[in-house]
C-alpha cells in the first residue's frame, strides 16, 4: 500500500534499488517474503513477481511496485558530507552505466526510463515526502542529465570533447561539413530519444489505449 516501508525481502535488510530490482529480476514465478512496515505494525507479505521476456530472450521477473527512497536528514560535518557526497554520485553514476549497458544488450527492460512527463510524475510523488526528498530528487537528476550530457554524441557536450581529441589526435580540426553533419544526426538521435520516452510516459497513462478507444 502508499506508504508502506520495505525492510527485507527474503530477509535480506538494507536495500538499495539495485538490490531490490535484481531480487525480483531474478525470481519469476517464485513466491518472495517481503518484510513491510505499515505505520506502526511490521507485516511479513507475500509476492510473486509475473514471468516477462526482455528482448534479448532472457526470462525476468516483474512485480509492478511503485516505491521510493526513504529519505532522512543525518547531520555530518563539512568534509565528512563532502566525502558522502562524492560516493553516493559514484554510486548513482555507476549504477546508472550498468543499467544502460544491460539495456543495450538486452538484459534489462527500458520500462525504468522515464521522459519529461514521467519525472513530474515522480516529482510530484517525491514532493509529497518534504522538501529534503525534493533535494535529493534534484540531486540525482543532475548527476543523471549530467553524465547523459557527457556521452560523444554530437550536440551534448560529450560530442564537444569528441570532436577536441579528433582534433588533437590529427593535429588539426574536423571538417566543417563534417561537423555539421554530425550535429544534424546528433540532434535527430536526441529527438527520437524524447519522443520514445515521452510515448512510454503516456503509454503508462494509458493515453494511447484512450485515444485508440475514441475511434474504436
Amino acid at each position: 500500500k502508499k506508504d508502506d516501508i520495505l525492510i527485507a525481502i527474503e530477509g535480506v535488510e538494507k536495500l538499495s534499488v539495485e538490490t531490490f530490482q535484481k531480487a525480483i529480476a531474478n525470481n519469476p514465478e517464485k513466491e518472495l517474503t517481503l518484510t513491510v512496515q505499515r505505520g506502526d505494525e511490521t507485516l511479513i507479505l507475500k509476492a510473486t513477481p509475473d514471468r516477462n521476456e526482455l528482448p534479448s530472450g532472457k526470462i525476468v521477473g516483474r512485480l509492478g511496485l511503485g516505491f521510493a527512497p526513504v529519505v532522512k536528514n543525518e547531520v555530518r560535518g563539512f568534509f565528512a558530507a563532502i566525502g558522502h557526497a562524492a560516493k553516493d554520485t559514484l554510486d548513482m553514476t555507476t549504477q546508472t552505466l550498468k543499467a544502460l549497458g544491460q539495456m543495450i544488450v538486452g538484459e534489462r527492460s527500458s520500462d525504468g526510463l522515464s521522459g519529461p512527463i514521467g519525472i513530474a510524475t515522480v516529482t510530484g510523488q517525491i514532493a509529497q515526502q518534504g522538501i529534503t526528498a525534493l533535494i535529493w530528487l534534484g540531486a540525482v537528476l543532475s548527476i543523471n542529465l549530467g553524465l547523459i550530457n557527457l556521452f560523444p554524441v554530437p550536440m551534448l557536450d560529450g560530442g564537444h570533447i569528441f570532436f577536441y581529441l579528433i582534433e588533437a589526435i590529427r593535429g588539426k580540426p574536423v571538417h566543417e561539413k563534417a561537423q555539421e553533419m554530425a550535429y544534424r544526426v546528433g540532434f535527430g538521435l536526441v529527438m527520437l530519444l524524447i519522443l520514445f520516452l515521452t510515448w512510454k510516459d503516456l503509454s503508462r497513462l494509458a493515453i494511447p489505449q484512450w485515444i485508440m478507444g475514441l475511434f474504436s
